[in-house]
C-alpha cells in the first residue's frame, strides 16, 4: 500500500482510511436538506476557499423558498460559516463568525459556544447554495451542522407568558410572571 500522512494505515492488514473528508474542495460539496443534521471535521481538510483562512469543507443546498437557519452550535471549535449563492461563480449571502455571547448558542453550550457561527438566509426556491465551513484563524475541528427551515423565532417555553406555539426556534424572549404579583378581585 502507498504511504500518505492524510490516511491512516493498519500494517497488518494492509488497509488504509483516508482521512481528508469527501467534501473537502467546493466540487465535492456534500448535499443537504431542511432538518440535516450533520457532523464532520475540519482537521484534515484543505485550504480551498476564497475568504478561508483555515481548512474548510462544503455542503451543497438547494432553495425551498424559506428562512433557512444553518447552525454550527455543537461544534468543537471556534468556526467561520458562509453561505455562497451558486450564480455565474459564487456571490456571498451571507456569513458569520460568532453567535454572541447571550445568544441561544452560548447557552446552549453552557456559556462556552459564543464563538460557534450561525446564520440565517432566505432560500430561494430551486437555486442552489453552497455552504462553507472553516475556522476562525486557522482553527480546525470538529463540525456539528443543523440545517432548519421555516424558522419561526419566539419563546418555546409553554410556562412563558410570550409563549409562540409557532415558533422553531427559541429566541431568547420569554418572559414570566413574577411569583410576587397579588391578583385582586373587585367586586
Amino acid at each position: 500500500y502507498e504511504y500518505s500522512s492524510l490516511a491512516t494505515c493498519d500494517p497488518n492488514n494492509d488497509q488504509c482510511v483516508n482521512l481528508v473528508p469527501s467534501n473537502d474542495d467546493y466540487a465535492n460539496a456534500e448535499t443537504v436538506s431542511c432538518g440535516s443534521t450533520v457532523t464532520s471535521s475540519t482537521v484534515y481538510a484543505s485550504i480551498d476557499g476564497v475568504d478561508a483562512t483555515s481548512s474548510d469543507i462544503w455542503y451543497q443546498f438547494t432553495g425551498t423558498g424559506d428562512l433557512v437557519k444553518i447552525s454550527l452550535c455543537g461544534s468543537g471549535f471556534d468556526t467561520y460559516l458562509r453561505v455562497y449563492e451558486e450564480i455565474n461563480g459564487s456571490i456571498l449571502v451571507d456569513e458569520n463568525d460568532d453567535a454572541g455571547w447571550g445568544s441561544a448558542c452560548d447557552l446552549a453550550n453552557g456559556g462556552q459556544g459564543a464563538n460557534r457561527s450561525e446564520l440565517d438566509f432566505n432560500a430561494q426556491i430551486g437555486k442552489d447554495y453552497r455552504i462553507q465551513i472553516s475556522g476562525y484563524g486557522s482553527n480546525v475541528g470538529n463540525v456539528a451542522m443543523v440545517v432548519t427551515c421555516n424558522v419561526v423565532y419566539g419563546c418555546m417555553d409553554s410556562q412563558a407568558t410570550n409563549y409562540d406555539m409557532t415558533a422553531t426556534v427559541d429566541d431568547g424572549s420569554c418572559t414570566y410572571c413574577s411569583d410576587n404579583i397579588v391578583v385582586l378581585t373587585l367586586g
